[in-house]
This record gives C-alpha cells, sequence and structure tokens, in this order.
C-alpha cells in the first residue's frame, strides 16, 4: 500500500498473481471437497481457469489493476460448469473496481467486492448459508 487511500499501483499485479499461485495449489484439494459435496468437478475447473489466466497474462501483458483483475476475470468465463461463469462474473466486477488507470482506493475494492457478490447471488439464486460460493464470499465483503 502506498498511502492508506490506495491499494498501491501494482495491487492488481500482485492481487491476481498470490491468486494464481494460491488457487493453483489449492486446486487438487478444492477438487477433493467438492467431490464429498458435490459433482467434484470444481479442482479441474480451477486447474483450467489458471491455465487459462497464465496464457491471458502472456497475452495480454496486463500493466493496471483494471487489466489484471480482467485477464482473470476472462480465465475463468472460458471455463464450463456453474464455476466458469460466477467466477468470471465476479472478477469482472472486481475489474471495474477503479474508474481509471489506477489502482482503486480500500473503498471502490470493498464496493467492487459487494458488488461481485451480488452479481453472484442474483446469477447463482444463493444466500448465505446455502453451502456454495457466497458463504466464503460474505466474510470477505
Amino acid at each position: 500500500m502506498t498511502d492508506g487511500s490506495t491499494l498501491g499501483e501494482d495491487f492488481g499485479r500482485a492481487f491476481i498473481t498470490i491468486l494464481h499461485e494460491t488457487l493453483s495449489g489449492a486446486a487438487p484439494a478444492l477438487g477433493d471437497l467438492d467431490r464429498r459435496a458435490g459433482d467434484g468437478d470444481f479442482g479441474d475447473n480451477v486447474r483450467v481457469a489458471m491455465k487459462n489466466a497464465s496464457r491471458n497474462i502472456a497475452e495480454t501483458n496486463p500493466s493496471t489493476y483494471h487489466e489484471w483483475v480482467q485477464a482473470m476475470s476472462m480465465a475463468w468465463l472460458g471455463v464450463g460448469g456453474t464455476s466458469g461463469p460466477l467466477n468470471g462474473m465476479f472478477f469482472r466486477e472486481l475489474s471495474k473496481a477503479s474508474a481509471d488507470e489506477s489502482a482503486p482506493s480500500l473503498e471502490q475494492f470493498a464496493e467492487a467486492l459487494a458488488a461481485g457478490q451480488a452479481t453472484v447471488q442474483r446469477y447463482g439464486q444463493a444466500e448465505v448459508g446455502d453451502k456454495t460460493m457466497i458463504d466464503a464470499l460474505a466474510p470477505a465483503v
């Protein structure tokens, strides 16, 4: 962070890089958890999305917060199942946090998180307690 009001000019790269590394490493465990509670495709969906993200980043060479988060959004939109479109729309909302080329403020990022959760809820028709991604998003928002 630079001064408390913005998340720093390198926030987009740092956020997406850490997220990519974390999800890539967690894909097997996430797949195992999904097999226990659902149809078991989430681990594979994560792997495909992170492969797509790597390709998007290499092809577009993002330099702004918006471009970094948009690369992740497009990565998820290229994944099937329910999680692909929902995560894609979530990251699309996050990419809108800053209206210009700068990094968002903490307030803008928080508002984008809330907008992302609202979008996922609208399309996924889930509420807190339904044992969906909303249960993970709500505390962050």
